[in-house]
């Protein structure tokens, strides 16, 4: 059963555009190359500075069994110092998909 993960953060003001561009154009390519990755969404909210990470993977045990490949951590590093508070996290199995 395909499985969903979101995430949702909280950017310090007027980092938003360098968090969204370091999960565009550095994890979530890096992601692909992981074993059951379908896809990826990045929802913003400018005015809040808020975001939600969407990933669907193949199964829930693709989605456990990920980890980051050495070649993002320097940006997940960054990534942390751009976010006010910790990212809460969600799985969720996927019931419908049109």
């Amino acid at each position: 059963m395909p499985s969903v993960e979101q995430k949702e953060t909280h950017y310090q003001p007027g980092t938003q555009e360098e968090a969204t561009s370091l999960l565009r154009d550095v994890m979530l390519p890096k992601a692909r190359e992981l074993q059951g990755f379908k896809g990826a969404l990045i929802l913003n909210d400018a005015v809040m500075n808020t975001g939600i990470t969407i990933t669907l993977w193949e199964t829930e045990a693709d989605l456990e069994a990920s980890q980051p490949p050495d070649a993002i951590m320097e940006a997940i590093e960054r990534l942390g110092l751009l976010l006010t508070e910790q990212t809460t996290r969600g799985v969720y199995e996927v019931v419908a998909y049109m």
